[in-house]
């Protein structure tokens, strides 16, 4: 071997440490992240966003890096549930804002909306992100609609812009805490039910990426690829199993989330799908092949589908799944163009499209046979929501009253002494 011939110095060739940024926007949002990244085993770098200098002290105190935004705009007193005024204060805080998502590869996202910071800045950020051409996986929190006309409008007009801005965006509205199994839990244990979907989410995005103990993980290439069009509807649902028949409990628990039912979701089918798995034990190769089956037989996936798994001794005979996907086409009259900033936009290799107007032509629009119509708004998916005294009109009475039909099914059954009868 001649010395031109020499094998590469150590370290040579090594793949770069993907740069994952976990930011929470909004009081309620960062509180959530302070926690995830202090209880959590979260791979990824952890920032609290906020106009509130009160709320940023306890996520400090976490150790999560702070980010104080708009002090000449709201003087660190918060936004006072105003979504224009959080949205002036990110405008404010763009260099700070710029330089915070420096360097990063994938930006999670977390919002609550309703309120000033998390419904004005957090789209702020997101219109910054997709400027740069930075993949944003967004989970957004909605307020129960029993908070009022103002919260309940500026909560879906945020979640329409962050949907047209994002390449994956969830929707965890709190009326879906009705619509559990455990719907009858006390009010701080429903938001653990939430919390739980949101942990899972955002675990599964860093473990099924970063996973560094050999095991079976996802390329961020593959997964990029899984939104290559910002504003399509994010296939995304977690499963929970426990016990002798953990596989199946987790599988059918993941087969009737509620995520699956938002506004801005589609339950598939989808071309490509990311299957992460979380459990106690090295698994056997049946085992994961079943999951994964399953899983395409209900959810799509026939293009390509990534399969992932962890093991954390900690989850002993638990399971925990999570599928993430996109359906629907694109729906360029939803891009919500951000206001005019110094840095350029984003260029076709930056690998993320973004659709303007020009980009969609006549032949663009799909024939009535291949319209993939979600099963959440049908072919009204791309019109803002019909809100009438802070009502979404377009969500049946049951789901905005928050009744659960299989438990109301069960009690008139027991009336008609007709219980356990199909």
């Amino acid at each position: 071997m001649t010395e031109s011939e020499s094998l590469p110095p150590p370290g040579a060739g090594t793949p770069p440490v993907l740069r994952v940024k976990l930011v929470g926007v909004g009081g309620s949002a960062c509180r959530t992240v302070a926690r995830l990244c202090r209880e959590k085993q979260i791979d990824a770098e952890c920032v609290a966003v906020d106009t509130s200098a009160a709320d940023l002290a306890g996520a400090a105190a976490s150790g999560v890096r702070t980010l104080l935004i708009g002090e000449n705009v709201a003087g660190g007193a918060g936004a006072g549930a105003d979504a224009a005024r959080g949205a002036l204060a990110a405008r404010a805080s763009d260099e700070a804002l710029r330089s915070m998502l420096a360097g990063t590869d994938l930006l999670i996202l977390v919002a609550s909306l309703g309120r000033g910071t998390g419904s004005g800045a957090a789209v702020e950020i997101a219109n910054l992100a997709r400027e740069v051409g930075l993949l944003c996986v967004c989970f957004a929190t909605t307020p129960f609609s029993w908070e009022g006309t103002a919260s309940t409008k500026q909560a879906s007009e945020a979640a329409d812009a962050l949907q047209a801005n994002c390449g994956a965006f969830i929707l965890l509205e709190n009326n879906l805490l009705a619509q559990t199994e455990d719907a009858g839990a006390s009010y701080s244990e429903g938001f653990r039910i939430s919390d739980r979907w949101l942990e899972t989410g955002i675990s599964a995005c860093c473990r099924m990426l970063r996973n560094d103990a050999g095991r079976m993980r996802v390329d961020f290439a593959a997964f990029r690829g899984l939104f290559p069009v910002v504003g399509m509807r994010t296939l995304f649902s977690v499963g929970f199993g426990d016990g002798a028949a953990a596989q199946e409990d987790a599988l059918t628990d993941l087969f009737r989330c509620p995520l699956l039912k938002t506004r801005t979701s589609a339950a598939g089918p989808s071309e490509t799908l990311a299957v992460h798995i979380e459990l106690g034990a090295e698994p056997q190769i049946s085992f994961i092949n079943e999951i994964v089956q399953r899983v395409k037989d209900r959810f799509g996936g026939e293009s390509r589908t990534f399969p992932s798994y962890a093991v954390d001794p900690a989850l002993g005979s638990r399971i925990e799944l999570c599928v993430f996907g996109a359906t629907g086409k694109r729906e360029a009259s939803r891009v919500v163009h951000p206001s005019p900033r110094t840095a350029p936009p984003p260029s076709r290799e930056s690998g993320m499209l973004v659709l303007s107007p020009d980009d969609v032509g006549a032949d663009a629009v799909p024939a009535d046979d291949e319209l993939d119509i979600p099963d959440s708004r049908g072919v009204f998916g791309s019109l803002r929501s019909s809100l009438f005294e802070g009502l979404d009109l377009d969500k049946p009475t049951y789901f905005r009253k928050q009744i659960n039909l299989e438990r109301e099914l069960e009690k008139k059954k027991k009336a008609l002494g007709l219980s356990g009868a199909k």
